[in-house]
């Protein structure tokens, strides 16, 4: 299930797309050479970094359940993808998805269960 924004962004990385041309296996946000993806996810830890103060709420330490470990003060890069991937198979086990996992699996491109399991809310 995505929201009217999901919807929107993949509407926009499509037209992107199919603007530059890219084929099948193409990186979509970061160049096509040696090191691009790396270069790409720095470039985003950066950002995040830079502009945390923007988004992340200040309590966020003091904001958890007794049975999970504390929050990090700092929002990084991978805790996003753990984010998405616990709301994703959230949202598909809310409509009773009986592909639920393999599904979020596919969205972090995993493509295996066991691993994807990692992300999982549960204990």
């Amino acid at each position: 299930m995505r929201n009217l924004e999901q919807t929107a962004l993949i509407g926009e990385i499509i037209s992107m797309i199919k603007a530059r041309k890219l084929q099948q296996n193409d990186y979509i946000i970061s160049q096509n050479k040696k090191y691009g993806v790396e270069r790409q996810i720095k470039s985003i830890q950066n950002w995040l970094s830079n502009h945390r103060s923007k988004f992340v709420d200040s309590d966020r330490t003091d904001n958890i359940r007794k049975e999970y470990k504390p929050k990090s003060d700092r929002l990084t890069f991978h805790g996003l993808r753990y984010v998405f991937a616990q709301q994703c198979e959230k949202d598909l086990k809310a409509v009773k998805d009986p592909n639920a996992m393999k599904k979020v699996s596919v969205q972090l491109g995993h493509y295996r269960i066991a691993i994807t399991k990692i992300y999982s809310d549960k204990k």
